[in-house]
């Protein structure tokens, strides 16, 4: 039986970006680190593996979008400062409820995984 072992990493570094093409939101840097380790055979191979051991936690990506559900308890979209509804709208505000919807990665995971050839 033949076996070999064998160790891999991989690094990605993505910058800081736009969300999206109105230049509203950034996504911040992101920097990601896997590694595995690894026993091969002629038949099986068996790794021990890591993915974002950096734990990194920032914003994969964001999209801006429209969610009718963002309103107040009383059904309205907004408030002034003082908290109140704007003047003259009757109770209900012209407001068009856009958000921005965030994608978060995977935190820090591990695991094993074995293959057999049959």
């Amino acid at each position: 039986d033949d076996r070999s072992i064998y160790v891999r990493g991989d690094l990605s570094f993505r910058d800081a970006q736009f969300a999206d093409a109105t230049n509203q939101a950034i996504t911040p840097e992101q920097t990601k680190l896997n590694m595995q380790v690894g026993l091969q055979g002629d038949r099986y191979t068996l790794e021990l593996w890591g993915r974002n051991l950096t734990n990194e936690d920032a914003p994969s990506a964001a999209y801006r979008d429209v969610f009718f559900t963002n309103a107040l308890p009383d059904g309205t979209f907004y408030r002034t400062p003082t908290g109140t509804t704007p003047a003259g709208s009757g109770g209900r505000s012209t407001f068009f409820p856009w958000r921005y919807s965030v994608s978060y990665p995977v935190l820090r995971e591990f695991g094993v995984t074995f293959r057999y050839k049959f």
